[in-house]
């Protein structure tokens, strides 16, 4: 049994599940957030044939038939808007209690998992990915995170004021309405350093900016590397090619062998199964490691490129490598004491 963990309409579990559907193995989609209101849980600790959860449709699951895990985008577990009943404490109680049970039960899974919610975790901090980068003898654009008015227009101006800023966090917010809100990678403007005090406020992330040819989105499925070209023919796109796709071509392209084993020896690093990576090739022909997605976007790239993503993905959770989970659990516990 397949267990997916995704919050409901992801466009790339339609399509996962479509093929294992075709592949014939059975699955099983649950949403965290559903544990709260609509699900039945009852867990033996240390006793996973026994322990289960029932879902609203009537299906009972026991957790030892799940062999592999997909933890795609799942939602966080959170009170429905709905209790207004409750007070905010209560809330909190509810929310707390219902994450240590529900993630504490899944991470006991002895299961492949794509990704350990841990590996996730620790994958997802960029500044400390250009180091593990760096470390792997990636080239990486010049950046810096400060709140110092003075370092920021010191390194604009060792830039000649081409430096880019983009987001460190979580990069979707929403305004008081509810409509969300999103801040693109964008190139600093000569008023934003006249204006630098307003950086104090927190941290901020600043990077030069690479005159590139084009950019290049990598996904990473178990051992097998998957690379695309992606050039921007408008201005905006080429700063941050998300701002609108209908500007953009897509290309397959063969990354050096000496890339590709640094960019697998970085999801080793992390423990990930499946990765999304962006870099950028310069005009000069030389490649630079921009970010690191654990849970990153590959849909949209299929039907340009004839790469079939989904079914690589679906053959992945198939593969059932307990092995490789029991040994990534063995490291962290190793370098946790």
């Amino acid at each position: 049994m397949i267990f997916i963990l995704s919050r409901d309409g992801d466009s790339h579990v339609r399509r996962v599940v479509t093929e294992l559907d075709r592949l014939g193995h059975p699955w099983y989609r649950f949403d965290p957030f559903d544990i709260l209101d609509q699900m039945q849980v009852t867990i033996f600790p240390g006793e996973l044939q026994r322990s289960s959860l029932r879902f609203p449709n009537g299906t009972t699951l026991y957790l030892d038939e799940i062999t592999s895990v997909w933890n795609r985008r799942p939602s966080p577990i959170e009170v429905p808007k709905e209790r207004t009943d409750l007070l905010a404490l209560e809330k909190t109680f509810i929310e707390r209690e219902g994450k240590a049970g529900v993630w504490g039960t899944l991470r006991a899974l002895p299961a492949f998992w794509v990704n350990h919610p841990d590996a996730v975790s620790a994958s997802s901090y960029k500044i400390r990915q250009l180091e593990v980068a760096s470390a792997l003898q990636f080239s990486v654009p010049h950046s810096i995170v400060t709140n110092v008015p003075e370092r920021l227009r010191s390194f604009y101006k060792e830039h000649q004021g081409r430096i880019i800023y983009k987001l460190m966090g979580y990069p979707a917010y929403e305004d008081g309405a509810g409509i969300p809100l999103s801040t693109h990678t964008s190139l600093v403007p000569p008023e934003l350093i006249e204006q630098a005090e307003r950086v104090s406020t927190t941290t901020h992330f600043f990077q030069e900016y690479i005159d590139k040819q084009y950019d290049i989105r990598v996904v990473i499925m178990g051992e097998q590397v998957f690379a695309t070209e992606i050039h921007a023919h408008s201005e905006e796109t080429h700063i941050d090619f998300r701002i609108d796709y209908s500007h953009l071509t897509y290309r397959v392209h063969q990354l050096p062998a000496e890339i590709e084993q640094q960019l697998l020896a970085l999801n080793a690093f992390y423990g990930l199964h499946f990765s999304a990576i962006d870099l950028v090739r310069d005009h000069e022909g030389k490649y630079y490691f921009l970010e690191l997605n654990p849970s990153g976007q590959f849909a949209w790239l299929e039907e340009p490129t004839g790469i079939p993503l989904h079914t690589h993905l679906a053959q992945l959770l198939i593969q059932e490598k307990k092995e490789q989970y029991a040994a990534y659990e063995t490291a962290n516990i190793h370098s946790a004491s």
